[in-house]
């Protein structure tokens, strides 16, 4: 039983950063009042970076 505990502990740290990728990438999204080419802006130079 134990084993099998232990399986679980690489599917955490893959969720975990999953959900810390999925919210950077949409950090401008969540920003107040921002034209659409600056979010687009923004989204392009976090995807360049993560690439």
């Amino acid at each position: 039983m134990t084993s099998q505990l232990w399986l679980l502990v690489p599917w955490c740290v893959f969720a975990l950063a999953a959900g810390i990728k999925f919210w950077r990438l949409t950090q401008p999204f969540r920003q107040e009042r921002r034209s659409a080419e600056s979010i687009r802006a923004a989204l392009e130079r976090q995807w360049q970076q993560s690439s």
